[in-house]
């Protein structure tokens, strides 16, 4: 069981989330992500992106394995490129809805 308090929880989500240590706390294997992400090295900026990036995969492995039939295919992540090109060409509003909310991390449901 991990520890307590602030840097506990930290670590706790990050095994949640599948990442695995390289080197002690501060350089860790990220699914997902083609370069080691160094937490010393690398710019704060660079940090927070890629840290939003781990989350945002995970939150679509998840949605993908709850709705396979809508969001099948989706578990590695958003092509940006895609989607953009996508939503130009979109026949509907409902279709350009969709896209909009992939590319901006969101969920569609019916309830709204």
């Amino acid at each position: 069981r991990g520890g307590t308090g602030p840097f506990g929880r930290a670590l706790h989500v990050v095994r949640l989330l599948g990442w695995q240590p390289l080197e002690g706390w501060w350089s860790w294997i990220v699914p997902g992500q083609t370069e080691p992400l160094h937490l010393v090295q690398e710019p704060m900026r660079q940090i927070q992106h890629r840290v939003r990036d781990s989350l945002r995969c995970h939150a679509m492995r998840g949605l993908e394995a709850r709705r396979p039939a809508t969001y099948g295919g989706l578990g590695d992540g958003v092509d940006g490129e895609a989607c953009r090109a996508a939503l130009r060409v979109a026949s509907t509003e409902l279709e350009a809805s969709l896209l909009r909310g992939l590319l901006a991390g969101a969920l569609w449901t019916a309830a709204r």
